[in-house]
């Protein structure tokens, strides 16, 4: 959540950002400060792109589906970040990176398409699996013979 009041080193500063992440959780009393912070920054104008995070997300919350938050907030393409307190959890107190214990988990694949987005990068492309990747290789060792 954010603070409750803003100065103008704040305003200055955002009004200069390539980049303005804007991150809050699915409660309602996050979404209306995040709501008031997006539309006060609509108003004063920023030179870069501003982003909206939603942290903590889960899709069976109580609180709201992908689109009723957009709606919400009045903005589209905000990014979810999947919610799993004892994953994160675990990668602190083993002190390891959460990708490198969990790779395929979702808030990794979540966190690294807002990373990719924010740097520029195409998005990450589908996993293939192992039997997929030997599948292919067939034709190149039949040519072989």
């Amino acid at each position: 959540d954010a603070r409750h009041n803003f100065d103008a080193v704040d305003f200055e500063f955002a009004s200069h950002a390539e980049h303005l992440v804007l991150v809050g959780k699915p409660t309602m009393p996050s979404l209306r400060c995040l709501r008031t912070i997006v539309e006060t920054y609509e108003r004063r104008g920023t030179a870069g792109k501003r982003y909206v995070v939603i942290n903590q997300y889960q899709p069976n919350d109580d609180v709201s589906s992908e689109e009723a938050i957009e709606g919400f907030l009045g903005v589209p393409d905000v990014f979810l970040i999947a919610a799993d307190a004892p994953a994160v959890e675990a990668a602190e107190n083993s002190g390891k990176l959460l990708r490198t214990l969990y790779p395929d988990h979702p808030v990794v694949k979540d966190t690294a398409s807002l990373a990719r987005t924010l740097l520029g990068l195409p998005p990450e492309p589908e996993a293939r699996s192992m039997v997929r990747q030997w599948l292919d290789l067939i034709p190149a060792l039949v040519k072989r013979d």
